[in-house]
């Protein structure tokens, strides 16, 4: 009986190994305004790995965005910030025809580059010299559906919410140039509108 059961589990998972479809792609993003962001834009490249015999695939992308933030809740300075994200994302597709809706959770890594903008460079009669961000994770849900899913070419269209915390050193200097250093903490959630193609390789 054991020998049975061994030999059902590797035909059923030799027979799902080998019926993957690799997807190849890329979509752009436009980001929400939100309590303390603006609007933003940003680009995605998307490999997708899809089985027959499972509803679910594999998603590995490389995003990079950008947008604008200010801590309105303790500071009035306004910065620029650049995410350049590695994401792993599960999405669960129950119905793959001419039209594929899904569900879909992941899990990014962001690399996070904060600049002053420009807008305002003093906080408190403090002027700001420099500022020092902390790479952080950020995790996701999503809602799409694919278009042809199918086909050699497709596309899709979806809505992420994207949960992240930033934490940054900032360098302060006042009117005697004594210098002071202060931590702060920004939620940066955002809901995301991404349209985007695939190619079955």
């Amino acid at each position: 009986m054991q020998y049975k059961l061994l030999i059902l589990f590797l035909v059923l998972t030799t027979k799902i190994f080998f019926a993957q479809k690799i997807f190849i792609g890329g979509n752009g993003t436009i980001g929400i305004i939100n309590k303390n962001s603006t609007s933003g834009l940003g680009i995605s490249i998307n490999v997708e790995y899809c089985y027959d015999y499972i509803p679910f695939s594999f998603r590995l992308s490389t995003k990079c965005y950008y947008s604008e933030f200010s801590n309105s809740q303790l500071y009035l300075a306004t910065y620029d910030y650049i995410l350049k994200t590695i994401e792993l994302n599960i999405l669960y597709i129950p119905i793959r025809k001419e039209f594929g809706p899904y569900l879909g959770f992941g899990l990014g890594y962001d690399f996070v580059n904060v600049e002053l903008s420009g807008n305002v460079n003093i906080i408190h009669n403090l002027y700001v010299i420099s500022n020092n961000p902390q790479n952080t994770f950020n995790y996701n849900f999503i809602l799409g559906a694919h278009f042809l899913p199918e086909k050699t070419l497709s596309t899709f269209i979806e809505l992420l919410y994207s949960v992240m915390e930033l934490k940054y050193d900032i360098e302060l200097e006042d009117e005697y140039s004594n210098r002071f250093f202060r931590n702060s903490t920004i939620i940066l959630n955002r809901l995301s509108l991404n349209i985007g193609i695939r190619i079955r390789l």
